[in-house]
């Protein structure tokens, strides 16, 4: 049975403030073995659409790892970890980047970073953020890639009153760093940290030119998962 609502803050919380660093985490060692991964890659029957997928854990489910670190995972000189307050004029940046000329139209990057800012604050329950930094210096850093996750309570059954679901969200990553697997990172980590934090399921809406990045990060193509879109 998946952690309740106050353990799975609890842990979230735990990662952001870097708690033994260094130490190895769930996500590094689930990476090193495909094998706990169940769900099999089927591939789309039409990948002009963008598509639902879906990733499952099989048997019993894992505990949290005895000691949770800020850098999530570490590729050389990219750490990606759970974003802050502190990221938040980063996020804004990627979030406006990562939107149509329309929308970039209608608000300054500086403002939409002070809404983003109060609807954060709303949704810090629900909603976490994982960023990429790449390093500058050996004392700077830069932000240059995101994904959301979004965790979800689901309707409570017996025995099991902590039920939730995910879903990734914005996964962006400047132009200038893409094809670097950054995004599959960034993918991996949320998914990861979904599952241990006990969501039975991690969802995301993908375009056409991602299905085969996501299949190979284990999603897979449901025929139950369905959606109606706005006329």
């Amino acid at each position: 049975m998946g952690l309740d609502d106050r353990s799975a803050r609890a842990s979230a919380d735990a990662v952001r403030a870097g708690f033994a660093a260094g130490t190895p985490s769930a996500l590094d060692r689930t990476a090193e073995d495909p094998g706990r991964r169940s769900a099999a890659r089927l591939k789309t029957a039409n990948r002009d659409q963008a598509a639902f997928f879906v990733v499952r854990l099989p048997g019993k489910r894992r505990s949290a790892p005895r000691y949770l670190r800020t850098a999530l995972r570490q590729t050389g000189h990219m750490d990606i970890c759970i974003a802050g307050p502190e990221d938040r004029a980063h996020l804004a940046r990627l979030l406006w980047l990562n939107a149509a000329p329309d929308e970039q139209a209608k608000q300054s990057v500086e403002s939409f970073a002070v809404d983003l800012a109060a609807w954060w604050t709303d949704h810090d329950d629900s909603h976490l953020a994982f960023v990429a930094r790449v390093a500058e210096s050996e004392f700077e850093s830069e932000v240059v890639g995101m994904a959301w996750l979004a965790l979800v309570p689901r309707v409570p059954r017996p025995g099991a009153t902590a039920r939730r679901s995910a879903d990734i969200q914005s996964v962006f990553v400047v132009s200038e760093q893409r094809g670097k697997r950054i995004g599959s990172e960034l993918v991996q980590a949320a998914s990861e940290h979904a599952l241990r934090l006990g969501a039975g399921r991690v969802t995301v809406h993908s375009g056409r030119k991602a299905v085969p990045v996501y299949e190979r990060l284990g999603f897979a193509a449901s025929r139950q998962l369905l959606q109606r879109p706005a006329e």
